[in-house]
């Protein structure tokens, strides 16, 4: 075991001073609170502003831009807010059936709900949905072709499993007698 003579601890006390004190000096030359406490911080460089979104103005003839989804009916429409009206439109895709709200039958309602929320998600990641070729059936629904940042949404939708080609029958058995 090694001794310290109290000379030997006077020593270490002021090479341990002497330290602190060159610590505290190097400090003083860097960017600290300690010489520059209020220092604005410095900037990133600003970064590209995204696309502007396509408008109603900048659509090609005869389309309109959907701005949100809603969700479904149990008529197997979309309702959809669209650019050009205040009102929520019921939209029937021309080149797919769509599941709806079904009461009977729990597999269509689930699909109904997951393209809900699919396309939600699409339209909140920034996708641009542009409906064309826009018929009137009914009062309050149009028949349309969707295009989902250029491509056609229908064949998009029945490969994702949430819609079936046009005519295929129905998502589920109908109810046995």
């Amino acid at each position: 075991m090694v001794k310290f003579s109290p000379a030997g601890k006077g020593e270490m006390n002021k090479a341990l001073i002497f330290g602190a004190l060159l610590l505290l000096t190097g400090c003083s030359t860097l960017n600290t609170t300690f010489n520059r406490p209020y220092a604005e911080p410095e900037s990133a460089p600003a970064a590209e502003p995204p696309p502007e979104p396509l408008s109603q103005t900048r659509a090609e003839a005869g389309e309109v831009q959907v701005t949100a989804m809603l969700g479904m009916t149990p008529q197997r429409q979309m309702r959809l807010q669209l650019a050009s009206s205040a009102p929520e439109q019921w939209v029937m895709l021309i080149d797919v059936d769509l599941p709806g709200l079904s009461d009977t039958c729990p597999l269509e309602r689930n699909l109904a709900r997951g393209l809900t929320h699919w396309l939600q998600q699409q339209l909140g990641d920034g996708a641009s949905l542009v409906l064309s070729q826009q018929q009137r059936s009914g009062e309050r629904t149009l028949l349309a072709r969707a295009r989902l940042d250029g491509r056609d949404l229908g064949p998009l939708l029945v490969v994702e499993g949430l819609a079936l080609p046009l005519g295929s029958g129905r998502w589920c058995p109908p109810p046995s007698p």
